[in-house]
């Protein structure tokens, strides 16, 4: 007599069950969890991989755009900043 054993997406194996139960559920263990291990580091790396192509898409286009539309220069900034704060200060004193 055999079972099957479903596991994963859509992955089975076929089991013999004319045996005891602890070297059946041992081969079910290195049958299915490992394979289902295998699968899962496999899809791991895809996504690790994948990742940094994103990243390394996201600099070259945040480069782009900085030559487009390059931001203010820092003194024009920090000149910005200290107007807004010596506004904010002057009407606290009226």
């Amino acid at each position: 007599m055999f079972i099957s054993v479903q596991y994963g997406y859509n992955q089975a194996k076929l089991y013999n069950i004319n045996c005891q139960i602890a070297p059946l559920l041992d081969a079910i263990h290195e049958g299915c969890y490992k394979d289902m291990h295998k699968f899962m580091k496999k899809r791991e790396e895809f996504f690790n991989k994948e990742i940094a192509n994103l990243k390394k898409k996201e600099q070259t286009l945040l480069k782009r755009l900085e030559k487009i539309d390059p931001p203010k220069d820092e003194k024009a900034q920090a000149a910005t900043k200290e107007e807004t704060k010596e506004k904010g200060t002057s009407k606290k004193k009226d």
